[in-house]
């Protein structure tokens, strides 16, 4: 598939297969599958990439990993995967995570929705940084006002996540 060649790969899953193996010279490489909601995939990982990423490789451990598609070594026809990252998924989320944003309608905003976000953010302190932005549609178009207040930090759990989805007419961003 040449139109994946040079392309970035993302995959978070869960190894269920793992096999040590010896190449003829010797040398140990991995096999290993991931597996998602929808697919898997097996992987292949030779010396150095072997080495530094095994310790992830054990059945039932959730991953996220990310490559490069390449040609295959020697071979312009064939490609390959290269991976060029393995992390633990439950520590990956805070680390790719760069700024959540909180959008808000201002023609939804009153006292009871203000009252929800403040004991959101209160029942979910922590050192991440949340980004508020208030918008206003008139007949001229969107207006739109993003807040960055020093204050509103929280820790981003699934908790936090699931109960923003749950208020109605607010909108969230994940960047």
């Amino acid at each position: 598939y040449p139109s994946f060649y040079n392309k970035t790969f993302k995959i978070a899953g869960l190894i269920t297969e793992f096999t040590e193996r010896f190449t003829k010279g010797g040398d140990t490489y991995g096999m290993f599958t991931i597996e998602d909601f929808t697919n898997s995939m097996k992987f292949f990982l030779f010396r150095e990439k072997y080495l530094k990423f095994k310790h992830f490789l054990e059945p039932g451990t959730k991953v996220f990993l990310s490559g490069l598609v390449r040609p295959r070594y020697r071979d312009a026809v064939d490609y390959t995967s290269d991976i060029t990252e393995i992390n633990l998924l439950s520590g990956y989320r805070t680390k790719a995570l760069k700024k959540i944003t909180i959008k808000i309608p201002l023609e939804i905003l009153d006292k009871e929705l203000s009252k929800k976000i403040e004991n959101l953010v209160t029942n979910h302190k922590g050192k991440f940084p949340i980004f508020l932005e208030f918008s206003y549609a008139n007949g001229n178009g969107n207006m739109n006002l993003l807040m960055t207040p020093q204050k509103l930090l929280i820790e981003p759990s699934n908790e936090f996540f699931k109960e923003i989805e749950q208020i109605e007419g607010v909108e969230m961003k994940i960047n």
